[in-house]
């Protein structure tokens, strides 16, 4: 992975009305269901069939109370407790599969509890995952937030965002996915290169760099790259998504030289990107 010193010289320009926000962008995510039907009265005598998902078989009394530092070594347990929030009484527990892959998550708010199949951690350099219990939609209803690192290594740094709804029947998933990302921002980002440099623009916004000031292995008319580094942060009650933006290059390794920041928007049915805007990691 390369982060050319670019010189102050790279330019932040920002065109003829720029304070205006980008229009929304819809990540026209559908919303991810469960891989069964959730129990909602897990001590309920009701029979169930052994065809049926191991986690319908669960009794509240079986789930682990005690929550472990994923940071440092995966359980030996089939199912953990990886962070919880007690004044809401809502858990989030993480699921080995075989071969202990990080495979699934086990979603518990009251006596209602849902599995997802997904992956919940990164097997290299793993990070726990982030809890928020909120209300983003502003509908009276809470959600709950979380962050989740999948990948981390030397050259790619992947997360998600979720949120999940609870009701009586169980929950739901609305999500972030790192390919979907991709493949969005890079239809709203444009490129365009010239003789003496080339400029990234999103809606309004755009960055300028000189030619010059570009690694060598970045060819003249180099495509565009975004994503292979993606962060979520929280502040302020507004969460923000960071994509990083770069160049293709000879040697195989993108050239970063920006970052795309978008603010995660929620209307109780879908996600959305907003407020599209463009950091430069040098210049003014």
């Amino acid at each position: 992975m390369k982060y050319p010193l670019l010189p102050l010289c790279v330019m932040l320009s920002l065109l003829t009305g720029c304070s205006a926000s980008a229009r929304p962008l819809s990540t026209q995510l559908p919303t991810l269901e469960p891989d069964a039907s959730p129990s909602s009265s897990p001590a309920s005598t009701e029979y169930i069939s052994p065809s049926a998902s191991w986690w319908t078989h669960l009794d509240l009394n079986d789930l682990p109370s005690q929550k472990v530092d994923v940071t440092d070594q995966l359980p030996q347990e089939e199912l953990f407790l990886l962070d919880e929030l007690p004044e809401d009484d809502v858990s989030l527990y993480g699921y080995l599969s075989a071969g202990d892959t990080p495979s699934g998550i086990l979603l518990r708010h009251g006596a209602t509890y849902t599995h997802f199949d997904q992956v919940f951690l990164s097997e290299n350099n793993p990070i726990a995952p982030q809890l928020w219990w909120m209300d983003p939609d502003g509908d009276g209803d809470q959600e709950l937030a979380v962050y989740y690192v999948t990948d981390n290594n030397s050259s790619v740094f992947r997360s998600e965002f979720h949120l999940y709804e609870v009701s009586e029947e169980g929950w739901s998933d609305h999500a972030l996915l790192p390919d979907t990302c991709q493949a969005v921002l890079l239809d709203a980002l444009s490129c365009r290169w010239t003789d003496d440099g080339v400029t990234i623009q999103v809606g309004k916004r755009s960055l300028a760099f000189c030619t010059d000031e570009l690694s060598p292995s970045v060819a003249q008319n180099a495509p565009l790259t975004c994503g292979d580094r993606i962060f979520y942060r929280y502040d302020r009650g507004t969460f923000t998504g960071v994509y990083t933006i770069g160049f293709s290059s000879s040697d195989g390794e993108p050239v970063h030289v920006a970052s795309l920041l978008a603010d995660i928007a929620y209307d109780g049915s879908n996600i959305t990107l907003t407020n599209l805007r463009l950091e430069g990691y040098y210049g003014v």
